[in-house]
């Protein structure tokens, strides 16, 4: 059964077998983009490389970080400088969130974030997001990261995605 969800998460990460325009650009434009970006001199490490990206195609208007760590606060900043960061998250259009420091959480506390970016995410908390998600979508990779699009005019869907 791995074998098999390590084919798909390679598969879907491609591309293959998704049907939804909207994901199909995010996966290959945003999550597995492999070209270099302006700001990867200053971003070292790959989730703020990742969370520069993220930032670039949902264009928010403010984000929240729930995190300590400094290099996601610059890869937002390196987005886009007019970004307001806000510690409020009921004030956040992006949300992005260590569940290792923030382990309780539900995504009706968040309710004008339209996405939401979770580092260190445990499997049985996808269990309680997926059950709790009526739209949008939900990528994640099996290394414990979550990207979901809480938009109205998308399904719920899960994409398992290597990236």
């Amino acid at each position: 059964m791995a074998i098999l969800s390590r084919f798909n998460r390679w598969r879907h990460g491609r591309g293959f077998g998704i049907h939804s325009p909207y994901a199909f650009v995010f996966v290959t434009e945003v999550l597995r983009q492999k070209h270099g970006f302006y700001a990867y001199t200053q971003l070292k490490s790959r989730r703020s490389r990742l969370t520069l990206r993220i930032v670039l195609a949902l264009k928010p208007a403010a984000v929240c970080l729930i995190t300590s760590d400094p290099l996601l606060a610059a890869a937002v900043k390196a987005a886009d400088s007019s970004i307001v960061m806000t510690d409020d998250p009921a004030k956040a259009n992006l949300i992005i969130v260590d569940a290792a420091q923030s382990p309780e959480f539900a995504l009706e506390a968040y309710p004008q974030a339209h996405a939401l970016v979770f580092h260190f995410l445990r499997l049985k908390s996808w269990r309680s997001i997926v059950s709790s998600l009526p739209y949008g979508h939900i990528y994640h990779n099996a290394r414990s990261t979550a990207v979901i699009a809480r938009q109205q005019h998308l399904p719920a869907q899960v994409f398992d995605i290597k990236f």
